[in-house]
């Protein structure tokens, strides 16, 4: 894989991060109402003298190039909401549990979405495809609240087999699990079963059928690494919106996440905390992409050379 095309991805992934960075500054700064606005109003002088210790009162562009000034020294600034605390002590304390959620949700849906796809794939119109129809559908269309719900009250409140909700028990990433890894799960075994339907009709697949080979080792050693390929490009949205789209689920069971915490920072105006887990989501999307496309371009040299203007 040549340089370039490397630093052309890094490049547009920075490229990306700042257009998204910049665009949450002043679209928070511009948005109705403001950090300390209440059902109480402040005094004029006490207003004044929040505005200007925190530098609001400044105008925009010197707000932006100071907070990018901080930024660059690795300072995300103190939280409005939670005063006294910084912005990355809350992500350092919170993120880890929506990355042990995300990545829980993500082992589930692939240890179960690859194998049911290749079984619907190579089983074309029977029963098992039809029954993994089904549950892809289902599973694409149920809202996460509703799987929440049905879970919770099955299993935790009938069977009791699980926690109802909190981060205080072994088991208590089961159920969030679960619902935010039905989705995915779902949508990967749709991609693996398209893409195996697809290579067992090529032509290079009949050949070696024909030439006596056993299906399970063309399905193994030839279909599933081109049946792989299109899940390689999925996958990286999908993990990346596990660990950062988890906010409905982590406030269902009530979840200290950083999601539950973004939420609760974007209704209270919390520049500094928004920021800050809207840089941190926005370097893990980047990078869940990039390891993407370097892993598709691995794996189909063909994806590299379209990006370098040659011929596929």
């Amino acid at each position: 894989m040549k340089s370039h095309y490397l630093l052309e991805r890094i490049g547009s992934a920075f490229l990306t991060l700042f257009i998204l960075a910049s665009a949450t500054f002043f679209l928070l700064r511009l948005a109705p109402g403001g950090p300390f606005d209440g059902e109480k109003a402040l005094p004029a002088a006490v207003r004044e003298n929040i505005e200007q210790r925190y530098g609001l009162n400044d105008p925009l562009p010197e707000q932006f190039v100071s907070w990018l000034k901080d930024i660059s020294r690795g300072d995300l600034r103190e939280s409005f909401q939670h005063e006294g605390t910084a912005v990355t002590d809350i992500i350092g304390e919170t993120l880890p549990i929506s990355l042990q959620l995300g990545g829980a949700a993500t082992l589930l849906a692939l240890v179960l979405g690859i194998p049911l796809g290749i079984a619907a794939g190579a089983r074309h119109g029977t029963w098992l495809d039809r029954s993994v129809l089904i549950f892809t559908a289902a599973g694409t269309s149920l809202p996460s609240y509703l799987v929440a719900s049905v879970l919770i009250l099955i299993f935790a409140l009938h069977l009791q087999w699980l926690p109802v909700a909190l981060w205080e028990d072994s088991g208590a990433i089961v159920l969030p699990a679960i619902t935010l890894g039905l989705r995915p799960l779902a949508l990967i075994t749709q991609v693996v079963r398209a893409s195996v339907f697809e290579c067992l009709g090529a032509d290079w697949v009949r050949t070696a059928l024909a030439k006596g080979l056993a299906e399970s080792r063309v399905l193994g050693k030839h279909v599933l690494r081109n049946a792989l390929i299109p899940l390689i490009s999925l996958l990286a949205p999908i993990t990346a919106g596990l660990v950062t789209g988890s906010f409905l689920v982590e406030m269902t069971f009530q979840l200290p996440g950083l999601g539950k915490y973004f939420v609760s920072a974007v209704l209270n105006r919390d520049y500094p905390l928004v920021m800050g887990v809207t840089l941190t989501y926005g370097m893990i999307l980047l990078a869940f992409t990039l390891t993407a496309d370097l892993l598709c371009a691995w794996a189909d040299p063909r994806i590299r050379l379209d990006a370098e203007g040659g011929k596929s």
